[in-house]
C-alpha cells in the first residue's frame, strides 16, 4: 500500500527493486544463500524456536476459570468498555462497590475479613447466613423511603424474580456465607478461597477471584494474596437497596472514621461512568463472511501452487505453508499471553485470516521469484537471489503493516486494539518463519526437483502443441491469477484494515474509527475513563490495581451470567458504574514490599515447574525432526556435498594446461570430442586431450606432419575426427583419433590470413572438405579426396531452401562490442509471458495462437560490461570473459589488491614484477543474460602467483570449449575456465557451434499446452 501512497512522488505504483549492489539486498541474498545451503540446520533452528514459543501455550491459556491464566478466545464478541460521556443510553443496572484495604497485599487476613463484614452489614443490613430465597413472596413496604428489614431486603433479590427493584450482591464474604463464626473458625483462609473459586452466589453467579478481589498475586495457579476486598452491589434503577446503600455510605465517615481512612472523605460517591458489557455470539453473517474469506484465500493459494513447477511435492508445500501460519499464530498467542494482552474479545476464527492473507503474499512472491531464477544455477544461489529480490519488499510491507496496526490500536476499542497488537506480532513472526522455516523446506524441495529437470525440459522441447486462438483474459481473471499488482501487494493490507473496521463496528460503544482518530488528532483522551478520585488522595494508597483496570479485567463469563439474569434475550447490557468507596485500615503499611511481576503469573509458574520438561521436550522435538529429515532425505544424508555447495566461493573453476609451449600461443581450436589444438610462436603445434585427467599435450604435430610455418589458420570438425592446418601454401589434413596423416592440398595464400577457415559439416566423404573465406569475398573449396581446389564468389542472393521446423525460443541472447564505449553488450530477448515462446517466423493476426510471442512483442534486455577484454558466450546465455583491470578499479571480492605491472614481456617475472602484482591484475568475469545480477561475478585468474608462467600485457586467442567452458591463451599456457559443477564438455547437453557468437539457453519453462519448445541457433 505504501507504493500507492507514494505514487504522486514516484510516478508509479510498482514496488522498487533494489539493485544487486545495494547493501540491503546483498545482505539478504547472502542470508538466503546460507539458509538454503544449510537447509537442515536452518530447519532445526526454526523448529526449536517454534517449539520454544508454542510449548507454553497450554499452560498460559485456559478455556475455563483458572487463576493466573489468560482466557482463550471463543466464538463470541466480548467487551467491557466505557461509553462516551455524552451517550444518552439508559443503564440497565447500577454498580456500586466498596474496596477494603489493609497493609499492602494483606487483605486476606481474618481481622480484615471481619471488618469488611461489619462494613457490609452497615451498608445492607445483617447478611449472616445470606439466603434471599427464603424470603420469596414477602411484599416490600409501601413506603419506599422507609428502612428495609433483612427479610424485605431479601425479598427484592433477583433470585426471587426480576423486577425494576431487583438487586445482586457479589462479595468475598459469601465464601463463608457472611458468617463471623465461620471466618473465625477457618484455620486456612487461602485454602478456602482457592477451593471455592467456583462457588456461586444465590443468584447463580460464580464468585470468581477477578470479581471479589483486586490486586491478586498467584503462584501455581493458586491465589496467594490480594490487595483489596471488593464488595459489589448491582441493582436496578428503582431499587430501594441502592438508595439505602448511598444514604448509609454518607454516614460511615462519622461512624467508622476512627478505624478507617475513607476515600472520598465524606463518603459521597457521585462520579460515575456508563459501561457496556458484551457477550455476543457470532452471527450468521459473520460466519458467512469468514467462510467466504477463507474459501477465497484457499482457492487463490491452490491456484497459484498448481502453476508452480519448481517443487517436488505440492502437497508438502501446502503443508509447509499451513504449518508456517500455525506456528506464527500459536507463537503470537504465547507472546500476547505472557504480556497480559487479553485476546478473548474477538472470535477465535478471525485470528488466522489476517495472517493468512499477508503471509500468502510473501510466500507466493518468493516462490515466483525462485521459479524465475535460471535453473542452471545451484539451489542456494537461486533461493538466495530470489530472497534477496523479494525480501526487501516483504520487509517494507511487514514494517508498513506493523505501523498501521500499531496506529490502529490507539484508535479502536480495547478488544480490537488487542487484536491489532496480536496481528502486529504475528506478521513479524511470520516474516521470521518465512526467512527460516519456509526457505529451508523450499530449498530441499527445489533441490530434489532438480533431479528430473533435464528430462522435463527435453520432453517439453519434443512435445508440439496444437495452435489455437489466443485468449485475452479479463482484468478480474488476471487479478485472480496474481498477474496484477493489486492482487499481491495490497491484498493483505486491505484485508487487514477491512477486518479491523468490521471488528470495530461490533463494539458500538467505542465510536467509529474516524471519530476516534479525530479525538487523537485534537489531543483528547480516547478512552473516557471514570473521572477518578483525586489523584493526590490515592497516590498514598499504592493500589495494586486501579478501579478502571479492574473493570476491564472482569471475566466475560461473569458478564454472560449477569446478562442472563437482567436481560435474558440480549447479548449486552449497560451499567452505570460508580467510583468505589475506598476504606483503608488505619495504621496500614501501604508501601509495596516488592515490585509486582510484569508478566502473566502463569508464566512464572511455567518457569518454576515446567522448565526442565520444556527443555527436554524441545530437544526431543529437534531430535525427532532430525531423524525424520534423515529418513525422508536419505540421498541428502549420503551426499552431503549436494546440500553444502560452494555458493560463497567463485562459480568459476580455473585449470592450467601447461608444458606444451615455450613461447606465446597464437591460435586455438576446439573439437566437441574433447580436443584442443594450440599453435605457438615457438613453431610448435600441440593437441590436448581433455577427456583424461592428464591435460598434457598428446602430439607434436609439427614433427609428425612436417607443417610449414607460418600457420595461418587451423580448423577442427564438429562431427568427425579430422583437423585441418592452413600454412602459407598448403592445407594439411590429420586424423585426431588414429594420428594418421591425411592428404595435403596446395593452395595460394599470398601469406594472407583468411577471414574464416572451417571444415564443412555436411561433407559426405570420409575426410571433410575445407573452406577458406578471403577478405575480398571469395571462397576457396578444398577437396582432400581429389586434392583440387575450387574458387567461387559468395552469392548474396537465395541459393537454396532447406526445411525448417516451426520451433520457438525460450530466450535469444547475443553479445557484441559497442563501437563508442568499448563495452561488451549482452542483449537478450524473452517472451512477455513466461509460458510463451518466441516464434521464428512472422505471426499474422489471423494465425495468432496461444503460446507464441512475436519478435516485436518480445522483451529486450541489455547489459553493459565495461572493460570486457576477451569473452565468449556460454550455453546458459551468460558471458564469460578475461580482462586486465585498470589501476583505478578497486580490489575484487576475494580481496586481491591492484598492482602495477611491467609493460615488458619476459619469460620469467622478476622479483620486482611480483611485488607489483604481475598476475593479480588479471581477472575473470561472468555476466548473466537474465536480470539476476547476483549471478554476475568476478574472480582473480590466479589464486597464487606462479613464477613458472610468462608475464603478459595482452591476452592471446580464446575458444569456447563445450557449453560451459572457455579456453584462454595466456602466454605459453592455456587457462581452461569452467563453471563450477560442470564438465568442460558434456555430450548430453545440446550445444551450438563453438565458433558462434550467438546462443540460446535452455532454462526450465512451465510445461503448459501453449508453450513451444526451445531451439538453439548457431
Amino acid at each position: 500500500m505504501i507504493w500507492y501512497l507514494l505514487y504522486p512522488l514516484r510516478g508509479t505504483t510498482e514496488a522498487p527493486v533494489l539493485s544487486a549492489s545495494h547493501p540491503l539486498r546483498r545482505v539478504l541474498t547472502r542470508y538466503g544463500r546460507y539458509a538454503s545451503r544449510y537447509a537442515i540446520s536452518t530447519l532445526l533452528i526454526s523448529a526449536a524456536i517454534a517449539a520454544f514459543l508454542i510449548y507454553p501455550l497450554p499452560f498460559i491459556y485456559t478455556s475455563h476459570v483458572i487463576n493466573g491464566a489468560s482466557p482463550l478466545p471463543r466464538h463470541v464478541w466480548t467487551a467491557a468498555q466505557p461509553l462516551p460521556y455524552d451517550n444518552a443510553a439508559s443503564p440497565d443496572i447500577v454498580m456500586r462497590s466498596v474496596w477494603v484495604h489493609s497493609s499492602y497485599m494483606q487483605a486476606l487476613s481474618p481481622d480484615i475479613l471481619l471488618s469488611a463484614l461489619d462494613l457490609q452489614d452497615a451498608l445492607l443490613g445483617d447478611t449472616k447466613d445470606f439466603g434471599p430465597s427464603r424470603s420469596f413472596g414477602l411484599l416490600p413496604p409501601s413506603d419506599s423511603e422507609s428502612p428495609l428489614t433483612p427479610a424485605q431486603r431479601d425479598a427484592l433479590h433477583i433470585v426471587n424474580g426480576l423486577t425494576n427493584q431487583s438487586w445482586i450482591l457479589q462479595s468475598p464474604l459469601l465464601y463463608w456465607n457472611c458468617s463471623r463464626d465461620r471466618i473465625l473458625a477457618d484455620e486456612d483462609i487461602l485454602a478456602t478461597v482457592n477451593d471455592k473459586k467456583n462457588h456461586t452466589t444465590p443468584a447463580n453467579i460464580t464468585l470468581r477471584h477477578s470479581i471479589v478481589f483486586s490486586g491478586k498475586r498467584f503462584e501455581d495457579r493458586r491465589l496467594l494474596a490480594a490487595d483489596a476486598l471488593v464488595i459489589t452491589l448491582l441493582y436496578r434503577t428503582d431499587s430501594p437497596i441502592g438508595r439505602q446503600w448511598e444514604a448509609v455510605a454518607r454516614s460511615l465517615p462519622v461512624k467508622m472514621g476512627d478505624k478507617w481512612d475513607i476515600y472520598p472523605p465524606d463518603g459521597n460517591v457521585s462520579a460515575s461512568q456508563l459501561y457496556e458489557f458484551q457477550f455476543r455470539p457470532m452471527s450468521v453473517q459473520d460466519s458467512i463472511i469468514l467462510a467466504l474469506a477463507y474459501t477465497l484465500s484457499l482457492v487463490y493459494f491452490l491456484q497459484q501452487v498448481s502453476k508452480v513447477r519448481a517443487v517436488k511435492s505440492k502437497l508438502g508445500l501446502i503443508a509447509t505453508v499451513v504449518m508456517q501460519i500455525i506456528m506464527s499464530i500459536a507463537a503470537s498467542f504465547t507472546i500476547c499471553g505472557v504480556f497480559k494482552i487479553d485476546l478473548s474479545g474477538i472470535p477465535r476464527a478471525a485470528y488466522p485470516l489476517v495472517i493468512l492473507s499477508m503471509s500468502l503474499e510473501h510466500i507466493l512472491r518468493l516462490m515466483d521469484a525462485v521459479v524465475r531464477t535460471p535453473s542452471g544455477e545451484n539451489t542456494s544461489s537461486r533461493i538466495g537471489s530470489a530472497f534477496g529480490e523479494t525480501a526487501p519488499t516483504a520487509l517494507v510491507s511487514t514494517v508498513q503493516n506493523f505501523l498501521i496496526l500499531l496506529g490502529l490500536s490507539y484508535a479502536v476499542t480495547p478488544s480490537v486494539s488487542a487484536f491489532c497488537i496480536f496481528a502486529a506480532i504475528a506478521i513479524v513472526l511470520d516474516f521470521f518463519f518465512l526467512s527460516s522455516f519456509f526457505i529451508s523446506v523450499l530449498s530441499v524441495d527445489v533441490r530434489r526437483m532438480e533431479l528430473g529437470d533435464a528430462l522435463a525440459r527435453e520432453a517439453m522441447r519434443r512435445k508440439l502443441k496444437a495452435r489455437r486462438p489466443r485468449e485475452h483474459p479479463s482484468w478480474a481473471k488476471r487479478m485472480l491469477e496474481g498477474k496484477i499488482a493489486l492482487s499481491t501487494r495490497i491484498a493483505g493490507t486491505v484485508v487487514m484494515i477491512s477486518f479491523v473496521i468490521i471488528a470495530q463496528s461490533h463494539f458500538f460503544g467505542g465510536g467509529d474509527i474516524s471519530q476516534r482518530l479525530a479525538h487523537l488528532y485534537s489531543g483528547q483522551d480516547l478512552e473516557p475513563n471514570m473521572s477518578s478520585l483525586k489523584t493526590s488522595h490515592l497516590e498514598d494508597i499504592h493500589q495494586a490495581r486501579t478501579p478502571t483496570s479492574w473493570l476491564r479485567l472482569q471475566d466475560h463469563d461473569a458478564a454472560r451470567e449477569i446478562i442472563r439474569l437482567i436481560k435474558p434475550s440480549a447479548y449486552s447490557y449497560i451499567a452505570r458504574v460508580y467510583e468505589p468507596l475506598v476504606f483503608v485500615k488505619k495504621g496500614s503499611n501501604r508501601v509495596p514490599m516488592m515490585k509486582e511481576p510484569a508478566l502473566l503469573p502463569a508464566v512464572y509458574d511455567f518457569a518454576h515447574h515446567q522448565l526442565r520438561t520444556f527443555v527436554f521436550i524441545d530437544i526431543v522435538v529437534v531430535a525427532l525432526l532430525r531423524l525424520l529429515v534423515s529418513y525422508l532425505l536419505p540421498e541428502d544424508e549420503t551426499k552431503a556435498e549436494e546440500l553444502q555447495d560452494s555458493s560463497d566461493q567463485s562459480n568459476l573453476c580455473v585449470k592450467t594446461l601447461s608444458g606444451g609451449h615455450t613461447l606465446d600461443i597464437a591460435m586455438l581450436a576446439y573439437s566437441p570430442r574433447g580436443f584442443v589444438l594450440s599453435v605457438g610462436l615457438d613453431r610448435m603445434i600441440r593437441l590436448w586431450d581433455l577427456n583424461h585427467r592428464n591435460k598434457g599435450p598428446i602430439s607434436n604435430l609439427e614433427r609428425e606432419i612436417l607443417v610449414k610455418f607460418p600457420v595461418l589458420a587451423v580448423a577442427m570438425s564438429e562431427d568427425s575426427d579430422w583437423l585441418a592446418i592452413l600454412s602459407s601454401d598448403t592445407v594439411i589434413f590429420w586424423n585426431i583419433t588414429t594420428h594418421v596423416h591425411g592428404s595435403s592440398v596446395a593452395v595460394e595464400t599470398y601469406n594472407q590470413k583468411p577471414e574464416s577457415f572451417f571444415l564443412e559439416p555436411t561433407a559426405s566423404s570420409d575426410i571433410p572438405r575445407a573452406v577458406i573465406v578471403w577478405r575480398n569475398g571469395s571462397a576457396l573449396d578444398v577437396d582432400p579426396a581429389s586434392r583440387e581446389t575450387r574458387e567461387s564468389t559468395i552469392c548474396l542472393g537465395l541459393t537454396c531452401v532447406r526445411p525448417f521446423l516451426s520451433k520457438g525460443l525460450v530466450s535469444f541472447t547475443f553479445s557484441y562490442l559497442a563501437l563508442g564505449s568499448g563495452d561488451c553488450v549482452l542483449q537478450t530477448f524473452t517472451p512477455q509471458d513466461e509460458d510463451d515462446a518466441i516464434c521464428l517466423h512472422n505471426i499474422d493476426d489471423s494465425g495468432t495462437s496461444s503460446g507464441w510471442c512475436s519478435w516485436a512483442d518480445a522483451k529486450e534486455r541489455k547489459k553493459h560490461i565495461g572493460n570486457p577484454g576477451i569473452w565468449s558466450l556460454l550455453s546458459d546465455g551468460s558471458t564469460l570473459g578475461l580482462r586486465r583491470r585498470s589501476r583505478t578499479e578497486p580490489r575484487n571480492r576475494h580481496g586481491h589488491q591492484r598492482q602495477d605491472i611491467s609493460g615488458v614481456r619476459s619469460r620469467v617475472p622478476s622479483t620486482r614484477s611480483r611485488e607489483f602484482g604481475a598476475f593479480s591484475c588479471w581477472e575473470l568475469w561472468r555476466a548473466a543474460a537474465s536480470d539476476w545480477d547476483e549471478l554476475d561475478e568476478t574472480t582473480p585468474l590466479f589464486s597464487d602467483e606462479d613464477a613458472g608462467q610468462l608475464v603478459v600485457c595482452e591476452l592471446g586467442p580464446s575458444v569456447r570449449v563445450g557449453p560451459t567452458s572457455v579456453a584462454f591463451a595466456y602466454g605459453n599456457v592455456i587457462k581452461l575456465v569452467t563453471l563450477s559443477g560442470h564438465k568442460p564438455f558434456d555430450a548430453g547437453i545440446e550445444d551450438v557451434s563453438h565458433e558462434s557468437s550467438m546462443n540460446v539457453p535452455t532454462r526450465r519453462r512451465k510445461m503448459v499446452p501453449t508453450a513451444r519448445p526451445g531451439a538453439a541457433l548457431g
